[in-house]
């Protein structure tokens, strides 16, 4: 029985985009395995739990940790015992933008794989932009040396090109293959607008002093955003968190974030906090139209068919949805808040027209998905 491993994926998270990152592959391999095989989830939490496929896929956690030789020596063995290791680096933190101690951890776990011998193979992802030339170094050194790396969008495709001159493919985000959970939620028959609110943003990212480098002020531009829906809308507000942080006073913690703004405006309505990503994508899939900064959030309701309009932050918004000729994106870094507020508004009233190129965008991405289901069902009968 061959052995696969799993790293950069996790199911716990109170990030909801990286559990829905985990359980979508999860599904890709209960659709591309023909044999009976061993999965090792290699995973950074110490209470890692998988819901609902222990009887669809032979799984086994194993919590590790790179403090100390000891721990770092028995994560070796462990990886010298998979036939296979697909890496998804949580999505988009094959970067130093989220700091250099993060990116060396997430760098190290695939340097170990490559070294052992291991077929390394680097499933869809951001990767970047590096702003350490070390880290960027070692990011082409480990693409040069894996057994395949593919992107989940045409620029980070771009950007290793340039950087390794090897050829890199790239499909889509696997997220947008999570299943919705199939609990309904009671809800009224107004229109609902969607906002997933990012607590990250609303706290200036991790640093508190615009980390991010948004010509947007976050903070008003949701305030605003609120104010002109009610003003011009007859609907109700729905603040969708999707990161729900254990520690609630987390500078992540998106459901506090929009209990602070429930605080201003008692009239919206704050989602419940989610135990999954699926029920998190049910939830999503019952509005009319949803804006959201969270990536995997507009990922969610995007693929349910929701008229979405990404609030990008990074990049790497950018570089998915103009790889699925979808320009509805607000773009943080570079509009005024006056700006971001308007052309949402713009968005929201024109939704027909966003529904129109949407469908365009998923005719895409079940071609691309469906190039990633044999990509991967080749490799894992070539192992």
């Amino acid at each position: 029985m061959k052995t696969i491993g799993l790293f950069g994926l996790t199911f716990r998270s109170g990030n909801k985009g990286c559990s829905a990152l985990a359980y979508s592959f999860l599904e890709i391999l209960n659709k591309c395995v023909k044999e009976e095989m061993q999965i090792i989830v290699f995973s950074y939490l110490q209470n890692e739990k998988i819901v609902g496929y222990e009887e669809k896929l032979n799984i086994k956690i194993y919590p590790f940790s790179l403090n100390g030789i000891k721990n770092i020596k028995n994560l070796n063995d462990q990886i010298k015992n998979c036939d296979i290791v697909f890496d998804f680096t949580e999505g988009d933190s094959f970067s130093d933008i989220y700091g250099i101690k993060r990116a060396v951890k997430v760098s190290l776990t695939k340097e170990m794989t490559i070294r052992n011998n291991v077929p390394l193979v680097l499933g869809p992802q951001t990767y970047g932009p590096y702003y350490n030339l070390f880290i960027k170094k070692w990011a082409k050194r480990i693409v040069k040396k894996s057994y395949y790396a593919c992107a989940r969008d045409m620029t980070s495709s771009e950007r290793m090109e340039k950087i390794t001159k090897k050829k890199m493919d790239y499909y889509t985000d696997i997220a947008f293959a999570l299943p919705a959970d199939d609990k309904n939620h009671q809800m009224s028959n107004r229109k609902k607008i969607g906002i997933n609110v990012s607590g990250l943003l609303m706290n200036g990212g991790y640093t508190g002093d615009n980390q991010f480098g948004l010509k947007v002020d976050y903070r008003q531009y949701i305030e605003g955003l609120i104010e002109r829906i009610l003003e011009e809308e007859d609907c109700e507000i729905h603040l969708i968190p999707h990161v729900i942080s254990a520690v609630y006073d987390s500078v992540e913690n998106d459901f506090k974030a929009c209990n602070i703004l429930k605080e201003k405006y008692p009239q919206v309505i704050v989602a419940p906090p989610f135990d999954t990503p699926m029920e998190a994508k049910r939830y999503m899939s019952e509005m009319d139209v949803f804006s959201g900064a969270r990536m995997h959030a507009t990922i969610g309701a995007f693929s349910m068919k929701v008229p979405t309009i990404p609030f990008s932050y990074s990049p790497k918004f950018e570089g998915l949805f103009n790889s699925l000729e979808y320009d509805y994106v607000i773009h943080g870094k570079t509009m005024s808040t006056k700006e971001a507020v308007d052309k949402t508004i713009e968005f929201i009233q024109n939704k027909n027209e966003l529904i129109a190129k949407q469908q365009i965008s998923i005719e895409l991405i079940d071609k691309k998905l469906n190039a990633l289901y044999k990509k991967i069902t080749k490799i894992l009968e070539a192992i």
